[in-house]
């Protein structure tokens, strides 16, 4: 997730691949020999981003709003899987509102709570989303870009720019 190099990342993630015991499927019968479960790679890459923020919450609890950018453009973009409009947009949320953002992946996945967060998260969504793009998706999608995005903005923290003089 950290890895900003793409032959970095794709060497990490075969690492990932083969055979995991990851969480406990006993129900089944004589029938059935073993399950295979499969992610795109930008719900993937949400749902380990998520996990991680989770296991540091106390530190992105602590993170500050940030002043909004006209633009947004990480390295980690080309890596993510997503259109980077949406990379762009989850960012510019993950900064400027962080506790919003952290408030949705606490919530249950298509739950009431969810839904009520996302509306939280509404008049930020509509604000970061550039003129001129049109985003589609679900929730999953939505939610695992945010998870991205926050979790990059602690591990992939943009260069700081200098101010003009």
């Amino acid at each position: 997730m950290a890895a900003l190099d793409a032959a970095e990342s794709k060497r990490l993630d075969h690492k990932m691949d083969g055979e995991h015991e990851c969480f406990s499927m006993s129900e089944g019968n004589d029938l059935v020999e073993g399950r295979m479960v499969t992610f795109p790679q930008d719900i993937f890459r949400g749902m380990l981003a998520e996990w991680m923020v989770k296991k540091d919450e106390p530190m992105f609890a602590s993170l500050a709003v940030l002043p909004r950018q006209l633009t947004y453009s990480r390295p980690w973009y080309a890596l993510s899987g997503r259109n980077s409009s949406v990379d762009e947009m989850a960012t510019c949320v993950s900064e400027i509102a962080p506790r919003e953002s952290l408030a949705l992946l606490k919530t249950t996945p298509y739950g009431a709570d969810e839904g009520a967060a996302f509306g939280t998260l509404g008049p930020s969504l509509v604000s970061c989303l550039q003129a001129g793009h049109k985003v589609t998706g679900n929730r999953q999608s939505l939610r695992a870009a945010i998870s991205d995005a926050l979790y990059q903005r602690v591990a992939n923290p943009p260069a700081a720019v200098a101010a003009k003089p």
